[in-house]
């Protein structure tokens, strides 16, 4: 029943005889590292107790660079949660009673829930072609929310995963959800919510689609106060979503010092982007680190503004739509979606292949370069997959 705190590394089993009874004990696993691995040997002669324990993996670097593993050898579980950016590998039989991911997880092999929460902002990406079973009798629990969404997709753009229940309800709410298939005769439901693709057996009740104006000068991308539903108007509305067209123009305030639209969180969406401000301060747009944008409509930059774009960039979604970056760069660049894309001028990606900067992967849909110049700092590849058209024209 104590506290099992673990600085860095754990593993039971592997070796002889082993039983590791956890009783009502609460397992912390990297509190005090950059990495924390949680381990139990999948041999039968590895034995979990798990009683009423709670294993709590703390590790990680916030990033995917150096997250938190756990490797469960297909043992039975009461609760797990990952707190921070975690990889849960499972399979052989492995099941919890309840898993909460309080931060964002990459699940591998079949697994078995009784209980899942997922907290706002959360990301769950599911390995491909795997199955999450929900007890017939359990619950799925993710409601995201006006800053932060729920983002449920697969490891593997393009290929599914597997969420089964036999029966009952499963009701989710301001979720995302791309490259996911339901089993089971239970009724999916995800409210307030969007399919961003290759779903199948969920029941989408969307959003409304607006166009949001930025207002009030520099400021996060997540603050509500800085999204108007008219030029110039007032703040208080919902960061955007997918379905949301944006715009930066005369009246988003830019008027003193160093103007800065700061992207605050992990991801951020819209529809199209267009700026078109071109009196008062310059404005830059930045990340606060390696932050993901995903766009599934135009993207219009402006000459006044100071380049400084640095999240990577996914060009998503279907439909034709226009790249003008009126003159700046990008600085790591995916094209995802099944739509087209058409340059309506030069595309620059900057860098030197430092920190994958420079990259541009064309994955998937047209891109059609229209003439301009397509300067890739770094590296570029077209195709791998899905289907793709890479037309250069008299580029």
């Amino acid at each position: 029943g104590f506290n099992f705190n673990i600085g860095c590394y754990f593993k039971s089993g592997g070796v002889g005889n082993s039983v590791l009874d956890l009783g009502n004990s609460t397992v912390n696993i990297g509190g005090t590292a950059s990495l924390g691995t949680f381990e139990i040997s999948a041999l039968a002669n590895a034995q979990l107790i798990a009683g009423t324990s709670t294993i709590r993996m703390l590790g990680g670097s916030n990033d995917f660079i150096l997250p938190s593993l756990f490797y469960g050898g297909g043992k039975q579980y009461y609760k797990l949660e990952m707190v921070n950016k975690s990889i849960l590998n499972g399979g052989g039989g492995i099941s919890f009673y309840e898993a909460r991911f309080l931060n964002d997880t990459r699940v591998f092999g079949d697994n078995y829930y009784e209980n899942v929460w997922i907290d706002p902002g959360v990301t769950l990406s599911l390995s491909p072609s795997t199955i999450q079973e929900i007890d017939e009798l359990g619950t799925f629990t993710a409601s995201g929310n006006c800053t932060d969404l729920v983002f449920i997709n697969s490891t593997q753009p393009g290929s599914q995963a597997y969420i089964s229940k036999a029966s009952g309800m499963i009701t989710l709410s301001n979720v995302l959800i791309k490259d996911n298939h339901v089993l089971g005769n239970a009724d999916f439901q995800a409210v307030n919510s969007v399919d961003l693709g290759n779903t199948s057996g969920w029941t989408f009740t969307l959003p409304p689609t607006r166009t949001l104006y930025w207002v009030n000068g520099g400021g996060d991308w997540r603050d509500s106060g800085h999204w108007s539903l008219s030029s110039g108007g007032l703040g208080g509305n919902c960061a955007p979503r997918p379905v949301d067209n944006i715009n930066f123009d005369n009246n988003s305030g830019f008027l003193v010092g160093s103007e800065t639209v700061l992207l605050d969180k992990d991801m951020a969406f819209c529809k199209d982007m267009i700026w078109s401000v071109n009196t008062g301060v310059p404005p830059k747009f930045k990340s606060t680190s390696d932050q993901l944008f995903y766009l599934y409509g135009s993207l219009t930059f402006s000459t006044f503004m100071i380049e400084l774009f640095d999240p990577e960039v996914h060009f998503m979604g279907n439909g034709s739509h226009n790249i003008d970056l009126a003159g700046k760069s990008l600085f790591r660049v995916y094209f995802d979606g099944s739509g087209e894309w058409i340059l309506q001028n030069d595309f620059n990606v900057i860098g030197a292949c430092g920190n994958f900067s420079g990259y541009c992967y064309h994955q998937s849909g047209t891109l059609r370069t229209n003439g301009f110049n397509f300067n890739i700092g770094c590296y570029f590849k077209s195709g791998g997959v899905g289907n793709s058209v890479l037309d250069l024209g008299n580029s």
